[in-house]
């Protein structure tokens, strides 16, 4: 008798037909990201989207069931690429890296105001796209902050949720004043820095507190004027 076969089976390929939903949905998401680019939050109707995508408005409900499960997809993506183009930025250490990841929301915003600033105001609109919208952000301060205690840059009781909670809602608080017109995109940069400054000299070690002053002070760093500071 010959010996079993130690070789796990291959998982199942998708099927052509799911292969086909993904490729839509792919296409259907891309395609209300350019409509809020090109034309706001009002812009984005069913059919709209579905005209751009090159689907029939009823494909739009089958595979999604309605416009704020688009968004949900939409801002998941944003969040991914968000986190990956933080991931790159390996040299500012586990505290810096708070700062960087600042530095890199700010270069977003400036290349494209008025899409973040639809974005902002679409997870407003509900419950449930306000979640979709914070949720994953809390969870990546949290987990920034993990990361700093786990490298020993942060003090040895520490609060992890409470921690990237309170630097969530700075970030966010700081940039509702940008999207409602109350502060320029230099202002923000420093409302963020400064606030996520204020908080990070009470959680870490004194080795890294030159790090956070130098920082949370440190210029706008994507060419605009600074503007006054308020």
């Amino acid at each position: 008798m010959a010996p079993p076969s130690t070789n796990a089976p291959a998982p199942d390929a998708p099927s052509g037909h799911e292969t086909g939903k993904q490729e839509r949905r792919s296409r259907i998401v891309a395609a209300a990201s350019d409509i809020i680019r090109e034309a706001g939050i009002d812009g984005v109707a069913v059919e709209a989207i579905a005209r751009r995508a090159g689907v029939s408005p009823a494909t739009v409900y089958n595979l999604f069931g309605n416009r704020a499960a688009i968004f949900d997809h939409i801002f998941d993506a944003d969040m991914a690429q968000y986190e990956a183009l933080v991931a790159a930025h390996t040299g500012a250490g586990p505290v810096g890296l708070f700062f960087d990841a600042i530095d890199v929301a700010t270069g977003l915003y400036a290349r494209q105001p008025d899409y973040y600033k639809a974005l902002m105001r679409l997870s407003e609109r509900d419950g449930p796209l306000y979640v979709s919208f914070s949720r994953p952000r809390h969870a990546f301060w949290t987990r920034l902050v993990r990361e700093a205690h786990a490298a020993g840059a942060l003090l040895p009781d520490l609060d992890h949720e409470a921690a990237g909670g309170a630097l969530a809602a700075i970030a966010r608080g700081a940039l509702y004043f940008w999207v409602e017109g109350r502060a320029s995109l230099a202002q923000l940069h420093h409302q963020f820095s400064y606030g996520f400054g204020l908080v990070l000299l009470s959680m870490v070690i004194d080795a890294e507190r030159a790090v956070v002053r130098a920082r949370m002070n440190a210029p706008f760093p994507h060419g605009c004027p600074q503007g006054p500071r308020g």
